[in-house]
């Protein structure tokens, strides 16, 4: 692509030395990553059933920020019908109380910890 934005002529950029056996080792690699990608989140969906409710790239978020309480927060509302907060002690990781979206809210008894896996404490 460097060359392309160099040289903006196509006729020129693909008398570019093993430029299609390139293009194909790559495209070869992108597809068994993205093979291995989407094996990795079908194991995440299977221990954690309602991250099938989750677009690809929603899950990912979660996946990549699992330490995160905000960018989990922001998926709430999908996971689960009515829940959009938690309460967080950031001292313990403990999840004290839930919140509905009508501002409802229930404490915890014994408050579940936030640790990773995620599937983990959401479940």
């Amino acid at each position: 692509m460097q060359k392309t934005v160099k040289t903006p002529n196509c006729l020129k950029v693909i008398k570019t030395p093993n430029l299609v056996e390139n293009l194909k080792t790559w495209n070869e690699t992108l597809d068994i990553i993205t093979k291995a990608l989407n094996d990795y989140m079908e194991t995440k969906r299977v221990a954690f059933p309602r991250f099938y409710f989750l677009s690809d790239g929603e899950l990912l978020e979660i996946l990549a920020n699992s330490d995160n309480k905000e960018i989990i927060m922001l998926h709430l509302k999908t996971l689960f019908d009515n829940l959009v907060k938690l309460d967080i002690n950031d001292m313990s990781s403990e999840i004290t109380r839930m919140y509905s979206k009508e501002k409802e809210f229930i404490d915890f008894v014994r408050p579940p910890k936030m640790r990773s896996p995620v599937e983990g404490w959401l479940l």
